[in-house]
């Protein structure tokens, strides 16, 4: 079944660049997703983390470094990959058969409090914005801190600028009050990439009902999360994801769930093993995912249907409604310098 993912860090690419194969974009990944009949990706490449961040501890830095290395890769894919910037380039992506990417940030810190910075990255490509990673930054408090405020005051004309530039808002990994002060400024959807049901699975990234309701009624949508951390206590099943799937979907709606598996790469994932805290969120990230890689996506439909879930609903979960959610989000666009 054709699918789209809300969420998945360039942390594969930029671990094959760092070993030194030569052209990993065009000879590996690509392929792999055009087998699994995967449209395209929102693809992080900058963010809070030291992992978003090309290994750098300036984020900023790190972002244009990390950033600049994948650009280059998808360019020289040469028309089989293309990057997206508004809902027209997105539209001629999907008609000429090339997977699409659109480029986002996992945390403000590159913006170091400056909406000119938004600016600069919008200009570079830069079409998602997640207000924070776990921690704290200018523009907000991540669910890893103690006692998490809202969003603060450059946090408020983030949004607002986001949504007059037509920028995806991604609330993935926000703390509770700060999303809901999200809701009550964007002008535009927003959702949460790479996020499952809390009721299901007790953990602070967690979100719960009354949240999902919040994202659901700007028009946004929730893309169900794979990492078996936040799926369950123990070892997750393909069973656990379509439990959250059904659960999102009887909660917001069909027209609300996508997929945000948060896929990793595996000697990646190695080179961090014993690692059991990111910024004050507790997680194993060597645990294997019920599915693995997206070749596998098959068993979630499969899984999915056997519940009785109609191919009109697959469809929509696994890539319509992202690309409903894009298109309106990036046609709300106003380029104009603000005054």
């Amino acid at each position: 079944m054709r699918s789209a993912f809300a969420h998945w860090d360039a942390y594969e690419l930029d671990f094959r660049l760092k070993q030194g194969e030569a052209d990993p974009l065009r000879s590996v990944i690509l392929p792999e997703l055009r087998a699994a009949d995967v449209e395209g990706t929102v693809y992080i490449v900058g963010g809070d983390s030291k992992e978003h961040s090309a290994g750098r501890d300036d984020p900023l830095l790190g972002a244009l470094i990390y950033a600049d290395a994948i650009v280059a890769e998808i360019e020289r894919a040469e028309g089989a990959a293309r990057i997206v910037r508004s809902a027209d380039e997105l539209s001629a992506a999907r008609s000429s058969g090339a997977i699409w990417f659109l480029l986002g940030l996992e945390g403000c810190a590159p913006l170091r409090g400056e909406i000119a910075a938004l600016h600069a990255f919008n200009r570079l490509g830069i079409r998602c914005v997640g207000l924070t990673w776990n921690g704290r930054n200018e523009a907000a408090d991540g669910v890893g801190v103690t006692s998490p405020g809202g969003l603060t005051d450059f946090g408020r004309r983030l949004v607002a600028e986001c949504g007059r530039l037509g920028m995806l808002i991604d609330v993935s990994h926000l703390a509770a009050r700060g999303l809901a002060d999200v809701v009550e400024v964007t002008t535009v959807p927003v959702f949460a990439s790479h996020s499952n049901a809390r009721v299901l699975r007790d953990h602070r990234r967690n979100i719960t009902d009354d949240q999902i309701r919040l994202i659901a009624g700007t028009g946004g949508v929730i893309g169900v999360n794979f990492h078996p951390t936040f799926l369950a206590d123990g070892e997750a099943t393909v069973a656990d994801i379509a439990d959250q799937v059904e659960h999102l979907v009887a909660v917001a709606g069909t027209d609300h769930v996508a997929l945000g598996p948060d896929f990793t790469y595996d000697p990646w994932r190695e080179s961090l093993r014993g690692t059991r805290s990111y910024n004050g969120v507790p997680m194993d990230i060597t645990q294997r995912y019920p599915i693995h890689r997206p070749g596998e996506l098959s068993r979630l439909a499969d899984e999915l249907g056997r519940r009785r879930m109609s191919s009109g609903a697959l469809e929509q979960i696994f890539n319509g409604n992202l690309v409903s959610f894009i298109t309106r989000v990036l046609s709300r666009a106003n380029t104009a310098v603000a005054v």
